[in-house]
């Protein structure tokens, strides 16, 4: 009786490992007319100036302030409203213009600088600045402000001149 039942359980086992690797060597799962259902693709149309921008959230923000919003609910919301100098490609990964047009990085890799496009206008009308800019890395680097926006290391911003928006400026790092 012994000797039946684990002949019983290796067939079993047998069978459950023949019926697991047919199902391994089947193709992939293709969807029509998506090439690669993972991967996100470009918007299909462009948006409208104004509006209405609603994001679905389980809490509410915490923050509007992009320099010290830490937690989902603030970052989904800011990451949508406010631009930084240069952007990630979320499908290159590529580091790519946004409000810079272009940037240098001095041969010892602890100094940038951009240069800011030009037009770029707050939703106000008014014109972006290098003094806007400048006002911002400020409140990044202050000491004692909680910010995931900066490294570790120390700090140091010099700008062109104020009154030229496209003037490059450099930020050092240490």
């Amino acid at each position: 009786m012994r000797e039946r039942v684990i002949l019983a359980l290796a067939v079993l086992v047998t069978a459950a490992l023949a019926a697991a690797m047919a199902a391994a060597q089947t193709a992939p799962l293709k969807l029509p007319d998506i090439p690669n259902p993972k991967v996100a693709v470009e918007a299909p149309e462009i948006g409208k100036f104004g509006g209405t921008y609603i994001v679905s959230s389980i809490s509410d923000p915490r923050t509007f302030n992009p320099v010290v919003a830490q937690e989902t609910s603030s970052t989904s919301v800011t990451g949508a409203i406010f631009e930084g100098l240069v952007e990630q490609n979320y499908l290159t990964g590529e580091i790519e213009p946004a409000l810079a047009e272009s940037w240098t990085t001095s041969p010892d890799g602890r100094t940038w600088t951009f240069t800011l496009r030009q037009g770029i206008r707050w939703s106000d009308g008014a014109p972006l600045t290098i003094d806007d800019v400048v006002f911002s890395l400020e409140a990044v680097f202050t000491d004692g402000v909680q910010t995931t926006s900066r490294s570790a290391g120390g700090r140091s911003t010099t700008a062109g001149s104020p009154s030229a928006p496209t003037n490059p400026w450099g930020h050092s790092c240490g």
